[in-house]
Parts: structure tokens; sequence; C-alpha cells
């Protein structure tokens, strides 16, 4: 039986519990640990982004969904968590000239950092 009944994804908590759900279980049906899985693609780094505008301010089904992934540190993954003012400053401070001299000026210009162009 599906648990997630017709129209769940108009519900932030049920949405957020279906990709929780769909994506540990694409984790457990591989046999393969995923730093063996990693091995074949060494460019890749085991870096996890995590974003949210106000952290301080997660809803209990962003928290959730965030913390489902902590295991992965056991793997070797780092963990690295924005909000509005560290991506925009990583932006500043990572991009190529003209990105972060546009981003400087929309950052500069505005009451919420980036808003909607990059984030």
């Amino acid at each position: 039986m599906d648990p997630f009944p017709p129209g769940f994804e108009k519900c932030d908590s049920l949405r957020s519990d279906y990709i929780r759900v769909i994506t540990l279980q694409q984790l457990e049906r591989t046999s393969r640990s995923v730093d063996e899985r990693l091995g074949e693609a060494t460019s890749i780094p085991k870096r996890l982004i995590r974003y949210w505008h106000d952290p301080s301010d997660l809803p209990e089904d962003v928290r959730v969904c965030l913390n489902s992934w902590d295991r992965l540190g056991d793997e070797g993954f780092e963990f690295y968590m924005f909000d509005d003012a560290s991506a925009a400053e990583y932006i500043v401070d990572h991009a190529c000239p003209v990105v972060s001299q546009t981003a400087s000026m929309l950052y500069g210009n505005s009451h919420h950092p980036f808003g909607s162009p990059f984030l």
C-alpha cells in the first residue's frame, strides 16, 4: 500500500517525507558502499552542500530531511551549510570577476541577499 495519498505533493511535510523515503530507499538498494561507487569516479568530491535561507528558522520537515544525510559523515563526506549571507559571500569570493561584481552589486542593493536572481 502506498503511504502517500493522492495530492500529497501539495503538502510540504508529505512532499519532504516522500523525497526522503525514495532517496533513502535508493541508497539502501545498492549492495556496494558509497566508497566503492565513488572510488570509480575519484574526481567527485565527497561534499554535501546544504542551503536554507535562514538555518535558525528551519521547518521541521526540512530539518528532518537535512538530518537524514548525516549518516554519510561516517563514509567520509564533508557537510557545508549555507544561508543567504554565507552563500552570497562564497559567490563573491569564489566566482569569476564578472559574477562576483554582479553579485556584489545585487547584494549591496538588496535587503534580501541575492533573493531570486541567484538562490
